[in-house]
């Protein structure tokens, strides 16, 4: 939703990091903010330890620098809880003096300082488009916009193997350009050659020591992707519960006939027909559903903060090998 700059009180709310930053940057804009013009931004972290009453201070004490007065709440997700009913006091009698913008990874649309905020049309939803055609389409653009040209199937691989944050999708666009300098274009070999192989790699090398019950080889694996991965064990275990759900949907391939190899061709599996053949027979189907149950659990826990990833994973690598 589009913000209207006669609000005095704002939320930027979203999941993913770069859309929300994205959003932010273009609401600083509206409010005046523009490049050279941000000495008036106080930005202030919305932890456990900030006040209320420090952010409403700095809201209603003009900048001696810039004509401008806009406080950041920053991650603002515990403060807004802390804080919603008397935030909803602000928002109905807000400070002429400046303007407030709440950052939040989450945000309840159920609520009256909801309903407040996008009454003045102040709430900046950043929710990612639905969908992975969509989510191709979105990769399509950003190339555009840095004037890049993608071959055909690369946005729709560099989706599969990357997966949904946005802000990694925007880092390996980088990467890419950087590795086909001086061209402008990207093909699919050089998607496979930068991004395919230092990913799908790594996750099918763990199920492969796995299938051969090689843990230690499987362990040391599974920490080279956590040493590489620098969004952290979120994202590495998301990368091996994408990796086990390719092998799910190859296995129920081979199940109907089919060899190792129309498997690797259909599910575009970087790893070779003989490697994948003796991952998928290690395990049946079912048994690889329940891996990928296990995974996605782990990788709940992880948002929610309940247990540790890396040695979640440890275990139920060495499970697998014991099995």
């Amino acid at each position: 939703m589009a913000a209207a700059k006669t609000a005095r009180s704002y939320v930027v709310f979203g999941s993913d990091d770069l859309l929300r930053r994205r959003g932010l940057e273009e609401l600083l804009q509206k409010l005046g903010a523009t490049d050279g013009n941000d000495a008036g931004i106080t930005p202030i972290e919305g932890d456990k330890s900030c006040e209320l009453s420090t952010v409403l201070d700095a809201v209603r004490t003009p900048s001696l620098l810039s004509p401008l007065c806009i406080v950041v709440v920053r991650n603002a997700d515990e403060f807004v809880t802390n804080y919603r009913d008397r935030l909803l006091d602000y928002v109905d009698k807000p400070s002429p003096d400046g303007y407030l913008v709440l950052e939040c990874r989450s945000w309840k649309t159920n609520t009256k300082l909801h309903k407040a905020l996008d009454k003045e049309k102040a709430a900046v939803n950043c929710k990612p488009p639905s969908g992975r055609d969509a989510l191709v389409a979105w990769v399509d653009r950003e190339a555009r916009a840095n004037d890049l040209q993608l071959g055909r199937g690369v946005a729709g691989r560099l989706c599969d193997l990357v997966g949904d944050n946005y802000g990694l999708l925007h880092t390996e666009l980088d990467k890419l350009a950087t590795f086909v300098a001086p061209r402008t274009d990207i093909q699919l070999d050089d998607v496979e050659a930068l991004v395919g192989q230092s990913r799908e790699q790594n996750v099918f090398g763990i199920t492969d020591a796995i299938a051969e019950r090689r843990p230690q080889d499987a362990l040391q694996l599974w920490h080279e992707v956590l040493m590489t991965d620098r969004a952290g064990p979120y994202r590495a275990v998301g990368g091996l519960a994408f990796g086990v759900k390719k092998l799910v949907a190859g296995r129920a391939l081979m199940d109907t006939g089919a060899n190792a190899a129309r498997v690797r061709s259909e599910l575009r599996i970087w790893t070779s027909a003989a490697a994948l053949e003796r991952q998928l027979k290690r395990f049946s189907r079912r048994q690889w559903e329940d891996v990928l149950l296990r995974l996605l659990r782990i990788e709940a826990n992880s948002k929610s903060g309940l247990g540790e990833v890396e040695f979640a994973v440890e275990k139920l690598i060495v499970d697998m090998c014991a099995a």
